[in-house]
């Protein structure tokens, strides 16, 4: 694993804990609803950050080889 690939995973994680915390904040304003906010804010967001940062780990090993 290179140095661009490491970068990429810290950023990934970093992006995935901002996600969750912006998924918890918006529920926390409507305490009843929470479960379902949580849940369509942060599960699609998770996803297409955990996608895209497998695309970009494979593109940046195609690179390095």
């Amino acid at each position: 694993m290179n140095t661009k690939q490491k970068i990429v995973i810290v950023v990934v994680d970093a992006l995935i804990f901002a996600e969750l915390f912006y998924s918890i904040m918006q529920g926390k304003e409507n305490p009843e609803y929470m479960t379902p906010i949580f849940f369509q804010n942060s599960i699609p967001s998770v996803l297409i950050t955990l996608i895209l940062g497998k695309i970009l780990v494979k593109r940046l090993r195609a690179e390095s080889e």
